[in-house]
């Protein structure tokens, strides 16, 4: 599972925090569009996701079964307890507000 690892490379440390390690702009773009991709849908499995808690691995039984994340509206998650270890392990980092 090369997500998590992926993950790492999306955190964009705060302004606030200038001692923290800066990757640069490219590598923080590129891991964000592969962990976006890894929430697209399976159409070889008749559309449905995998969960994105990256310890979890559950399948939907049936499309659009789980929920997605309110803010970005891209990964979609089991629980409410992968979405919560999911966060924590890295989703925020690559995270983005989706506008209307």
């Amino acid at each position: 599972n090369i997500f998590s690892l992926v993950e790492r490379f999306t955190f964009r440390p705060s302004p606030s925090e200038p001692t923290l390690l800066r990757l640069p702009p490219e590598i923080q773009y590129w891991a964000g569009v592969i962990m976006r991709n890894a929430c697209r849908k399976d159409e070889s499995r008749g559309g449905i996701r995998q969960c994105a808690s990256m310890t979890c691995g559950r399948w939907e039984q049936f499309p659009r079964e789980f929920a997605k994340c309110r803010r970005c509206r891209k990964a979609k998650y089991c629980g409410k307890e992968c979405q919560s270890r999911a966060w924590a392990e890295g989703h925020r980092f690559w995270c983005n507000q989706r506008e209307e």
